[in-house]
């Protein structure tokens, strides 16, 4: 027995529909690369004291199975990128997108010392040295409308 609701109006179609409006609305424009460079840059100071590279940051809207991700020139290792999902950015709060990009800043700091760029027994010290969850993996809360 159904409540006459299709699934289209169902909580979750709701939820998607929220985020490709947000996408839709410009997340990932100009205005998220700057205020997402400002924070590495402001991360970078507060728990690297400036010694991570100045690198590109990104708005991805392709990625759909990662919150952010560091691309590594295959063959050098060398840090090229980071790239922050624009559904995350649509989804999440700003704590939440920080804890992200200060995850894989982790990665270009392992680079930065020669270390592997790994989610290994230094990659979980340094996270919990700079307050962020060592999971490459992580549940993230449910989507927030503008609504409440």
């Amino acid at each position: 027995m159904t409540d006459g609701r299709s699934v289209s109006g169902s909580p979750l179609a709701r939820a998607s529909r929220l985020r490709w409006h947000a996408l839709r609305k410009g997340i990932g424009a100009a205005g998220d690369v700057q205020r997402l460079r400002q924070l590495y840059d402001a991360l970078n100071a507060r728990h690297f004291a400036g010694e991570l590279p100045e690198l590109p940051v990104r708005v991805s809207r392709r990625m759909r199975t990662r919150l952010g991700q560091l691309t590594l020139d295959r063959a050098t290792g060398r840090p090229l990128e980071i790239a922050i999902a624009a559904r995350h950015l649509a989804a999440h709060d700003r704590d939440e997108v920080a804890q992200t990009l200060l995850h894989e800043m982790v990665h270009v700091w392992q680079w930065r010392r020669g270390l592997a760029v790994d989610h290994g027994p230094g990659f979980r010290a340094k996270a919990g040295e700079v307050g962020v969850h060592a999971a490459a993996r992580r549940k993230v809360g449910d989507v927030r409308s503008s609504d409440g």
